[in-house]
């Protein structure tokens, strides 16, 4: 399990539940304030939070969490 306190108090605009991410499976959660975070699924087995500001233009990471990779 990875927590990602970064997101606590934030107001949720939207959610979305993405089958086929560009990485694999993948959540999305659009807040108030303009920040975005993902939680993507990777076929290497790592879980991945971002939270992220699209001010226009590229993203901009703000924040990032994972677990390590596991050995096969």
């Amino acid at each position: 399990m990875i927590e990602c306190k970064e997101v606590v108090g934030r107001i949720v605009r939207s959610l979305k539940l993405h089958e086929d991410g560009p990485y694999g499976p993948e959540v999305s959660i659009d807040f108030e304030d303009g920040t975005v975070f993902t939680a993507t699924v990777h076929n290497r087995h790592v879980l991945e939070g971002k939270l992220m500001r699209d001010d226009g233009g590229e993203p901009k990471l703000l924040s990032q969490c994972m677990t390590p990779s596991s050995p096969h």
